[in-house]
């Protein structure tokens, strides 16, 4: 029997793990810095793609999930003195004058 070549399998490098405590306020302070994640990357030596997965996480353990169409309890002073501005996070701006009754407004 003719023995085949051994090629040996390459493995893969050791990737280093890491956790949310470690990483989170690296996201924190990614997101005060106001620089683009490409140059905050290179400058900790993070890769982007990295920084994304877990700012991911830490927007979905941090931030209230706004798409979620919940409604946010408003208190409304039965004579507003003012007019009342509601502006929403996707454009929407709803305006009511004064003179509104509180009844209209709930």
């Amino acid at each position: 029997m003719e023995s085949q070549p051994f090629f040996p399998v390459p493995t893969r490098p050791r990737v280093e793990r890491r956790t949310s405590r470690e990483m989170f306020p690296l996201v924190e302070q990614w997101l005060e810095s106001g620089e683009r994640q490409q140059d905050f990357c290179q400058r900790h030596g993070v890769k982007i793609a990295v920084l994304g997965y877990w700012l991911k996480k830490y927007r979905s353990e941090n931030v209230p999930d706004q798409s979620s169409g919940g409604f946010v309890p408003v208190k409304v002073l039965p004579t507003p003195e003012q007019p009342i501005e509601i502006c929403y996070p996707n454009g929407v701006t709803i305006r009511a004058g004064m003179g509104m009754s509180a009844k209209f407004l709930r």
